[in-house]
């Protein structure tokens, strides 16, 4: 059935989940209802351009790019090279997503308590010294 509104699809997942009921449905990543229920991603075929239309494959996953204006990496060149080592998962966004829909903290909030959570990606996006500076302001 067509639920209509993402409101209403995650609803019905929640619903179902609360009381143990199966449930099958389309859901993207990263999301917050990713981040708060156990959910078991179905596989399917592997994503074709020739046959997707027909429903015969799975969506194709999609890249993600961080740009910029031409001006940007002379203005700000320490930011480029943090954005240049930044990564990270649907996994660990979905899991921000619902920390903020479950506590309706504000986002600077939420992006503290990621940080504080996973401060391991500190090492992986910024230099030693960097990192040691961003964990002692946390």
């Amino acid at each position: 059935m067509r639920v209509g509104s993402e409101g209403i699809l995650f609803a019905s997942l929640l619903y179902a989940y609360n009381l143990g009921e199966p449930w099958v449905g389309y859901l993207y990543a990263p999301s917050w209802i990713i981040g708060r229920v156990d959910v078991v991603m179905l596989e399917d075929e592997p994503f074709d351009p020739e046959t997707f239309r027909s429903g015969a494959t799975e969506f194709p996953s999609q890249n993600l790019v961080i740009a910029s204006s031409r001006f940007f990496p002379s203005r700000a060149p320490a930011l480029v090279e943090f954005l240049s080592n930044f990564s990270t998962t649907a996994d660990a966004v979905s899991e921000a997503l619902a920390y903020l829909e479950e506590t309706g903290e504000s986002h600077a909030n939420v992006a503290l308590w990621f940080m504080r959570t996973h401060d391991n990606l500190l090492d992986e996006w910024l230099t030693p010294d960097r990192a040691a500076r961003v964990r002692s302001a946390l």
